[in-house]
């Protein structure tokens, strides 16, 4: 059974042979009892946490909003909507086609619905691995960036990095997984790319309050304690983990919580 060419395998295995992005399956040693959900999330991909809200929300309102068009003019009174528009859209459609408010309509109640159908379909069946959630490494991984080729100037000591089944994840997450089991992702590696940072857009288009920023980058720099504001969360860094404050300083200085001299400026005051 150890050497036995399953189906998943074959089939990974053609790709591989036709595949033109330069990626190949692998299968890290240090990956083969999963990966934590905050290393995936924090501190790049603050988008996944809207995706969480909307599931919360689904599974409160469910019963209420049966209405399709209910549902979505719900939705678009949340941060799902905010989200959709300030990342999602601008990375997968582009900034111009933001412009098509009927396109960008229809586009926003067809995600609503995929979600809800998803969330639904975990409801009655459980959760099902198959599609697995993709992960991206690389042998070169260089700053992040907002878009393609638009780089936000991050560099996260990260070897591991979401690609794929963003929903995915969030829904575990809202079940309370704090760990990504190895048989619900599969890992890709490129010579070289650039992770997605939807935090730098997202901390100036929705209401992110300062104490839920910090307690996002808490999941990276700080796990498993929490802090809700930038000095305990530095000074907790700097006493603990001293060799990820500039990276931590680069990150709040790209989100707009210091000034362009690195000394603490006054950030996002947002409650």
């Amino acid at each position: 059974m150890g050497n036995r060419l399953t189906w998943s395998r074959l089939k990974r295995s053609i790709a591989d042979l036709f595949h033109t992005g330069g990626w190949r399956w692998v299968e890290p040693p240090e990956l083969q009892n999963g990966i934590a959900v905050d290393r995936l999330v924090s501190p790049l991909r603050y988008d996944i946490l809207p995706r969480l809200e909307f599931f919360c929300f689904y599974l409160q309102n469910r019963d209420r909003l049966r209405d399709s068009a209910e549902l979505v003019e719900a939705a678009r009174n949340t941060n799902y909507f905010t989200w959709f528009v300030s990342s999602d859209a601008v990375r997968r459609i582009g900034a111009p086609a933001l412009q098509d408010k009927e396109t960008l309509e229809k586009r926003f109640a067809a995600r609503v619905h995929r979600s809800a159908a998803l969330f639904e379909s975990f409801l009655n069946r459980g959760y099902r691995p198959n599609p697995p959630i993709i992960l991206k490494t690389a042998d070169r991984v260089l700053p992040a960036s907002a878009r393609r080729g638009c780089y936000t100037g991050k560099k996260v000591s990260e070897r591991y990095f979401l690609s794929d089944g963003c929903h995915r994840l969030a829904l575990l997450m809202s079940r309370g997984v704090k760990t990504l089991p190895r048989g619900y992702f599969n890992v890709r590696s490129y010579p070289e790319f650039s992770p997605f940072d939807s935090t730098s857009l997202l901390v100036r288009s929705l209401a992110v309050r300062e104490s839920e920023y910090f307690e996002f980058l808490s999941r990276r720099y700080a796990a498993p304690r929490v802090f809700l504001d930038r000095d305990t969360l530095l000074n907790h860094v700097h006493q603990h983990c001293p060799a990820r404050m500039g990276e931590l300083m680069d990150v709040l200085r790209i989100d707009g919580y210091l000034d362009g001299n690195g000394q603490k400026g006054s950030g996002h005051e947002k409650g």
